[in-house]
């Protein structure tokens, strides 16, 4: 699943119990993402990669999964934190 798939299932998922809710997080979620084309190594590497590769942010519930690629940031996953998370599911799309 892209990385735009799981932004939008997760706010649908958030958004049938909590609309406003749903709405917000979309919100933050962009800001976050939003911030890193002024501070790409603002995040933390991810533990599960021993590469160093991706880095994440953390918003609520949710770890932004990303990586520099030339002068651009790729987001490579939107994955709740609750989730089992396996590093050789992100791909170079």
């Amino acid at each position: 699943m892209r990385a735009a798939d799981e932004y939008g299932a997760a706010i649908e998922y958030v958004a049938r119990d909590a609309p406003i809710a749903a709405k917000r997080m979309a919100q933050r979620i962009m800001q976050r993402i939003r911030s890193l084309q002024r501070h790409p190594e603002s995040g933390g590497f991810i533990p599960e990669d021993d590469s160093r590769r991706y880095r994440q942010l953390i918003e609520g519930s949710y770890r932004i999964i990303y990586r520099r690629h030339l002068d651009a940031v790729v987001i490579a996953s939107i994955y709740h934190a609750a989730r089992l998370f396996n590093p050789n599911e992100l791909t170079d799309d």
